[in-house]
């Protein structure tokens, strides 16, 4: 496809003009009409990072890794120049086009480029509009350019700043969290949407119409707020009539309701209350499925319009029929607690007469909003407010002294006089910045002078001169927009990460050749006392049973406080099924640097001793298993017992274990380490940590056979806080499988395979209640396995596994990379029933690698009473690893999207949420 595009950006100025006076008519400020787009386009090609050359593409420029080239003209006579734009993920889209991320190769500076179909016979409303803004509180447009298809398809595209969340992804947030958004946030996200409605209704002239929590944009590091997606904004005209038909829904003005073509800037007041009262409620205020139902929710709450205020709404409205209910109190809609102030403005914004709602302007000075203007009042996390003061001459313009005095508190008031002090303030070139491929950056001289007179005070500096305030401007303002790219992240996910008390260890990038060295034993404190078991009695012969002398090198050093029981280098010791019990007087440390071994097979088992675990560590609170020794667990004459049917050699069928021993057993302890052990041959699960607290597992190394039945390498089961990281498994099950009672798992850095991959479940068998949430597995490689990263639940059950992410994973012939399976069933007579465990909320972001083609790459078998939903896919991308056709997905009953384009396409799945989403959300696990 070749792509041809104009840029206008070196026209960009202090004129408000589309394109220059003498090429085209500028219309009127207040017209409404439409001018034909100017002939005159230069060329814009797109490539590929390993073609720099190329100018014929598949795609449209917005697949990750292609690159935008656009060549602009200079400003002031300067020559022109090429800016780069890489394309990186697609952040929204809609009936309007999309919205995707974008890097600026000159700059590294990430941007947003809305990209819309063009009618070539006119000009865009949305670029005229855009380009008369310049304020804090609306999103910036740096740079615009057109693109043409090979079907001569116009699409403009706008260059904006990024911002990385939306207030309605910061408010879905906080429901999933089962908490109400705390109330400075909702004080600080109010303030600024008023703030940017004065702005552009008061100083622009414009109605945005289309006010709502997805079009407010939020910085979740600072909680600036700013106003976006003006493609339905519009100049309001006294006299020309507007389409009613406009805005979204849930805050769409009853005035529009009732069809009204002449309204005013009031509707967008409407929605800003609207959204306000969303804040404080944390659902929309007026939920209608229907024109006619939105209507029907307002009267719900406001009761019946009486006839005077629906002739306010729309004079040219006859029809008076409805039932009358009276107005629902305003105090009761929302919670006891409540401030009063909160109620009032809500109260004042939801008006039906609209000039009966308070302005944007008149709504910054109410009473709600005075804990802003507190020079103490700080966020949350101890930081300063953003800054909300620094209005601009024009912002301010006929607006009386008494609101002013209002709206600006004294402390702003001082540091505004402070700033007329210095002569720079009289020459606004010395701050404006001209970039000319790049949106003109304006230093903000409200928010970076009061800072400089406050230190002149501080340090009784006498006036600076105009040089000297130059130079350090400068250097504060490329302080200030140097802030590393990784401290602008995502508020992903949305997750709660736990405190780890400092336990989580350096995280290197993961490698498929990682080798773990055996650990060296560290020299333990003088202070620490070192129980060797050979000093208790143990042989370490391999033969002899050396059960009761670790028994007692435990009991002494569990006894006498903190201490370690040295397994020494050079000897092996058998063990038989022995349980080391806790709590203790102190942290201890078994240091393991020699072999440990159970009896050989069931037939040298003891009778009397459990056949299901081998070493239990029961309440062993702060204990540290760790040495370059070896477990070795002897499960070959295990595998082959009569039960779990498994896969044998050539396809074959054979039986599987029974009541087989867990080789290390944590139950009910917390605080635990895991560092640099060696384990193999388990006869079942290598590790199973049950009812365990703050666990981290780190650099270890599992090794059984790809056939050895059930031999998980880690798994987790009613556990908060479990860290495993830097090590490598290979077993006949799963790396890392995740039970029923998990949060806050973390596996990171792990080379898996061969193996089952890395399983959150089985969840819900027999009809049980199963709860999982908050897993991040990231940074790891999956070789030669059944399967990669997989959900499995049975039919029936109930819970839910939820926050769910996987994160940056290299797949190496994996059958099975991505997949949620509904259905899990080890026999072929499992019926499917209307109750089942609700998946939800778990994202695949940078999946990358083969897979093997016995089985599709992405899995999604959902349900079909619960379905899955909320499941996104980032950056997929999943190459058959023999042949070159690759397999389509499959998705059964699964509810998400591909935010950016994936390999294979992913187009199964299904949009937005089912519509008995709270039914099934009530039975989630919080």
């Amino acid at each position: 496809m070749l792509l041809v595009a104009v840029d206008r950006a070196g026209e960009f100025g202090d004129e408000v003009s589309l394109v220059p006076p003498s090429r085209l008519k500028i219309t009127s400020s207040t017209s409404v009409g439409v001018d034909r787009l100017p002939d005159e386009m230069s060329d814009m090609k797109i490539r590929d990072d390993k073609e720099a050359e190329a100018t014929v593409i598949d795609g449209n420029g917005t697949e990750t890794g292609h690159i935008i080239v656009t060549t602009v003209n200079g400003r002031n006579g300067q020559p022109k120049q090429t800016v780069s734009y890489m394309a990186e993920r697609i952040v929204g889209h809609g009936s309007f086009g999309i919205v995707f991320q974008a890097k600026c190769l000159e700059t590294g500076e990430t941007v947003a480029i809305k990209k819309v179909l063009q009618d070539k016979r006119y000009k865009n409303r949305e670029l005229q509009t855009m380009r008369l803004l310049d304020h804090p509180n609306v999103v910036c447009l740096k740079h615009c350019f057109f693109s043409t298809t090979e079907k001569d398809e116009l699409y403009l595209n706008l260059v904006l700043e990024y911002v990385p969340e939306t207030v309605h992804r910061v408010i879905k947030h906080y429901n999933k969290m089962n908490q109400r958004m705390p109330l400075i946030y909702v004080k600080l996200y109010m303030y600024q949407i008023c703030r940017a409605l004065a702005y552009i209704h008061g100083s622009i002239g414009v109605c945005h119409r289309d006010i709502k929590p997805q079009n407010l944009l939020v910085n979740p590091h600072t909680h600036q707020l700013k106003l976006c997606d003006f493609g339905s904004a519009k100049v309001l005209v006294k006299g020309e009539p507007n389409i009613s038909y406009i805005c979204s829904r849930y805050y769409r003005a009853p005035e529009l309701i009732f069809g009204a073509t002449e309204y005013t800037t009031a509707i967008d007041i409407w929605s800003a209350g609207c959204v306000f009262a969303e804040l404080l409620l944390g659902q929309p205020l007026f939920p209608g499925e229907s024109g006619v139902d939105q209507l029907v929710e307002i009267i719900k709450v406001l009761g019946t319009p009486t006839r005077e205020e629906i002739k306010c709404m729309n004079p040219n409205y006859t029809e008076f029929k409805f039932p009358q209910i009276k107005a629902h109190p305003w105090h009761k809609i929302f919670h006891k607690r409540m401030p009063p102030e909160a109620v009032d403005l809500v109260s004042r914004l939801l008006q039906y007469s609209p000039n009966l709602r308070c302005t944007a302007l008149e709504a910054l000075i109410h009473p709600f909003f005075d804990e802003l203007r507190d020079s103490d009042t700080r966020l949350p996390n101890s930081h300063f407010l953003p800054p909300l003061f620094n209005f601009k001459p024009h912002e301010l313009k006929g607006v009386p002294m008494e609101i002013v005095a209002k709206l600006i508190p004294e402390h702003a008031r001082k540091q505004r006089r402070a700033t007329k002090e210095y002569p720079a303030t009289t020459s606004p070139a010395v701050y404006k910045v001209a970039q000319p491929n790049i949106c003109t950056l304006h230093l903000s001289l409200p928010t970076l002078f009061p800072v400089l007179h406050l230190r002149c005070i501080n340090w009784q500096m006498p006036q600076m001169e105009l040089a000297r305030m130059v130079i350090l401007l400068v250097f504060i303002s490329s302080s200030f927009y140097s802030t590393p790219v990784h401290a602008r992240s995502h508020h992903h996910h949305h997750k709660k990460q736990p405190k780890r008390d400092g336990s989580q260890p350096p995280e290197p990038p993961p490698s498929p050749s990682i080798s773990l060295p055996p650990v060296p034993a560290p020299s333990p404190e003088p202070t620490t006392a070192v129980l060797n078991v050979l000093s208790f009695g143990a042989v370490g012969d391999g033969v002899s049973d050396d059960t009761d002398a670790f028994k007692s090198a435990w009991d002494s050093a569990c006894e006498e406080g903190p201490g370690v029981v040295l397994v020494p280098q050079g000897y092996a010791f058998k063990i038989r099924s022995t349980i080391f019990a806790g709590p203790c007087h102190g942290e201890l440390t078994l240091q393991v640097d020699g072999t440990i071994m159970p009896p050989d097979g069931p037939d040298a088992w003891p009778q009397r001793t459990s056949r299901r675990q081998w070493l239990v560590f029961y309440r062993a609170n702060g204990l540290t298993l760790q040495g370059g020794g070896l477990f070795d667990g002897k499960g070959a004459k295990w595998w082959d017992l009569p039960c779990k049917p498994h896969k044998g050699r050539n396809h074959t069928t054979l039986p599987g274990p029974c009541d087989s021993p867990v080789a290390f057993r944590f139950f009910m302890s917390s605080n635990l380490a895991v560092r640099g052990i060696r384990i193999h041959n388990s006869p079942q699960f290598h590790f199973r940590f049950d009812n365990c607290r703050n666990v981290t597992v780190d650099a270890i190394s599992i090794n059984s056979p790809a056939l050895s039945p059930n031999t998980d390498g880690i798994h987790v089961e009613n556990s908060v806080d479990v860290g495993i990281y830097n090590s490598v498994i290979s077993s006949g099950d799963d790396c890392v499988s995740i039970g029923a009672g998990s949060t806050n798992i973390h596996v990171r850095n792990l080379t898996c395979g061969p193996s089952h991959g890395i399983s959150i479940g089985s969840l819900g068998k027999q009809n049980t209640r199963a709860c999982v949430t908050n897993v991040t597995v990231k940074d790891s490689v999956i070789k030669h396995s059944d399967n990669g990263v997989r959900i499995k639940t049975w039919q029936g059950g109930s819970g839910s596994v939820s926050w769910v992410s996987f994160e940056n994973i290299r797949m190496d012939t994996v059958r099975n990379p991505i997949i949620i399976n509904q259905y899990y069933c080890l026999t072929k007579v499992c019926k499917n029933q209307t109750s089942a465990v609700y998946v939800s909320d778990v994202s695949y972001a940078g999946i990358k690698g083969s897979y093997d083609t016995r089985s599709p790459p992405i899995h999604f078998g959902c349900s079909d009473a619960v379905p899955c939903t909320n499941i996104t896919l980032t950056d997929v991308e999943l190459l058959p690893a023999q042949g070159d056709a690759i397999a389509d997905p499959f998705c059964w009953n699964v509810y998400g999207e591909s935010q950016t384009l994936t390999i294979p396409p992913v187009s199964c799945l299904l949009q937005g949420l089912p519509r008995s989403i709270m039914d099934i959300d009530s039975d989630r696990c919080y």
